[in-house]
């Protein structure tokens, strides 16, 4: 009898399409969903998933039990939870990075070519109407204005309006919206690359996760495809002598559908055939902690053991009255108030940190300490991919908050020291210091050789 094995899985994601005019929430959740064979997004080396499986919130009755010894008389089914996480990705490119953040904004080189969208299009579409040919088969065009933070690079399929493209867009674009002809930079050194801008969104995107396992005769076995999820937490952490990595610590969902080789499978509620996504398997190199740069206040630190940045988005669900007849299920995950979180252990050299501790925000070059000059600091992280380093052209930068503040005054503050102890420690060879900071906001720059397109 065949069995299922623990390393023989596929997990893919891509977002979800927006309903007209850009509403991104669907009365059945299965329909935001692209198709399976765009559903082909990897999140790097996973090792483990706690998938968000249904959790059922069953509410037992003891009225009228009068025949019973003490037990319940009748149960009535409660709310429906899907709630998982990832807990351990090794990073391979930064498109995950962007599902806890906002949106992504991705730029070539401009070149002269332009024309504009003559009609609206949906995220989700593969061809756009625009009001001039002005490319070719074979180039690469930018959709999106520079002011909506959601620019998106894709390569065409044909040379004439309405122009086509094999990767489904990822976002709304309004009509009249820019559409201009863009090539990967040169001349910063090699290997050449695309650029994407991760910036804060109010509301976050869904996105479709499937998954498959394969028995260990290779024979398909249980097919998974959860709808509308958004992520609620996330880490970005990276150890000494390890990588970068993302934990995907909260992650929900709103509905699920399944298949399985089972003869019983499909008299079971959720059943719906499912179609295996194909994918590309992932083979870039990873973003080594070795390679990467830390910078407090604008000071660079060598002697950093481990850094971590927790990203939470404080998701709420929704179980509203509801017009369709998906009950039970969240009618939306209501996005809260955003939290960013930096804590980092440091083998301590200098009393730097601790006057900056003590300094409550208010910087130490020779600045008065006065409330007035309290404007907190500037984090950066910069990992680069290895396993050589060999350029910066292939990199993600994370810098807490966007340039260019720190500034003094409300709403242009940056990070506040919150701890830095140091303590007496007999039972190492050096001090360490366990730093936690308070961000205000983030941006992630990243240079791509090997993505055009980021989802």
């Amino acid at each position: 009898m065949s069995i299922y094995r623990g390393e023989q899985y596929e997990l893919t994601w891509a977002p979800e399409k927006t309903d007209t005019g850009g509403v991104i929430r669907w009365d059945d959740p299965k329909d935001g969903a692209f198709s399976a064979a765009n559903i082909n997004n990897v999140f790097g080396i996973i090792n483990t998933a706690n998938l968000p499986d249904p959790v059922y919130d069953w509410q037992p009755t003891w009225s009228y039990a009068t025949n019973t010894y003490r037990n319940w008389y009748k149960m009535y089914i409660g709310k429906v939870e899907y709630r998982g996480a990832i807990p351990d990705i090794w990073l391979l490119d930064a498109t995950p990075l962007r599902l806890a953040v906002g949106t992504c904004d991705s730029v070539g080189n401009a070149e002269a070519a332009n024309t504009t969208l003559s009609a609206a299009v949906e995220a989700g579409a593969i061809t756009i109407s625009t009001v001039a040919n002005s490319f070719s088969s074979g180039e690469y065009i930018c959709i999106g204005g520079a002011t909506t933070r959601k620019r998106e690079i894709r390569l065409l399929t044909n040379s004439t309006s309405p122009y086509s493209f094999a990767v489904p867009l990822s976002y709304y674009h309004g009509n009249g919206e820019a559409v201009v002809k863009h090539t990967i930079f040169t001349g910063a050194g090699t290997p050449y690359f695309w650029n994407h801008y991760i910036y804060e969104a109010y509301n976050l995107t869904p996105i479709t996760l499937a998954v498959t396992n394969i028995k260990d005769d290779l024979s398909v076995g249980l097919e998974r495809k959860y709808y509308g999820g958004k992520v609620g937490r996330m880490t970005i952490s990276a150890s000494e002598g390890e990588e970068a990595r993302v934990s995907i610590d909260d992650f929900l969902f709103r509905d699920i559908g399944f298949e399985s080789p089972d003869v019983n499978a499909s008299a079971v509620n959720k059943y719906a055939v499912q179609t295996r996504p194909t994918f590309a398997l992932p083979s870039t190199e990873r973003y080594l902690f070795s390679g990467g740069a830390i910078a407090f206040w604008d000071t660079y630190f060598a002697r950093i053991k481990r850094v971590n940045l927790e990203i939470n988005n404080n998701l709420t669900p929704e179980y509203f009255v509801a017009d369709d007849t998906l009950l039970q299920i969240p009618h939306e995950f209501r996005e809260g108030r955003k939290e960013y979180i930096v804590t980092v252990t440091i083998a301590i050299e200098n009393d730097d940190i601790f006057m900056h501790l003590l300094n409550e925000g208010v910087p130490v070059d020779g600045v008065a300490y006065s409330g007035a000059n309290r404007q907190g600091y500037r984090i950066t992280l910069t990992f680069i991919r290895g396993p050589d380093f060999t350029s910066i052209n292939d990199r993600i930068y994370i810098s807490l908050p966007t340039v260019p503040r720190p500034n003094v005054g409300a709403g242009n503050e940056g990070c506040f020291l919150r701890r830095a102890p140091y303590n007496i420690m007999t039972d190492s060879s050096i001090i360490t210091a366990d730093l936690e900071f308070i961000a205000n906001d983030c941006k992630i720059s990243v240079t791509d050789p090997n993505k055009y397109y980021y989802p």
